[in-house]
């Protein structure tokens, strides 16, 4: 199992503004582990997306959401936060332990 040790602040994607700008739930910090990386991934409508990072995080976020290295109580993503563009929710053998990789 990866240990993870950075803090992760994360803005759950809410809804669409009346001016057709994103908003954001309330920033919540998780540990996780960035890795600055570039890879590619196919999006849910068959789309090949280059990604900049990928994050290992010790809970679920929803694609369309902020994350950003470090802790952060600003509401609105500062400078710095990133998309997650993929995310994907791997079990161990078991089903007892999970992996929550987002792609950014």
């Amino acid at each position: 199992m990866i240990t993870l040790h950075s803090t992760i602040t994360y803005w759950a994607p809410n809804a669409v503004n009346s001016y057709g700008e994103n908003s954001y739930a309330p920033p919540i910090t998780m540990k996780g582990r960035w890795e600055d990386v570039e890879t590619k991934f196919v999006s849910a409508d068959g789309m090949e997306v280059n990604s900049n990072a990928r994050v290992i995080l010790s809970q679920e976020v929803e694609v369309g959401g902020m994350l950003y290295l470090g802790d952060s109580s600003a509401t609105v993503p500062p400078a710095g936060a990133r998309e997650v563009k993929n995310f994907k929710k791997t079990p161990n053998i078991r089903q007892t332990v999970y992996e929550y990789l987002a792609q950014l």
